[in-house]
């Protein structure tokens, strides 16, 4: 099991969407913050994948 939860998933989210109202799409950190949260997503959806074969 990875050491986040579907919590911090939407922290992540709330973050990116308060840097992009505040610093527009093309804002490096903007994008930053979408591949962070890229990132536990995916982990997050490999981490349910193994619990369903298991």
């Amino acid at each position: 099991m990875t050491g986040f939860t579907r919590g911090q998933i939407e922290l992540k989210r709330k973050e990116l969407y308060s840097l992009y109202d505040k610093y527009g799409l093309a804002s490096e950190l903007v994008l930053l913050k979408s591949q962070e949260l890229d990132h536990l997503l995916n982990q997050y959806g490999r981490s349910e994948r193994e619990l369903v074969v298991k």
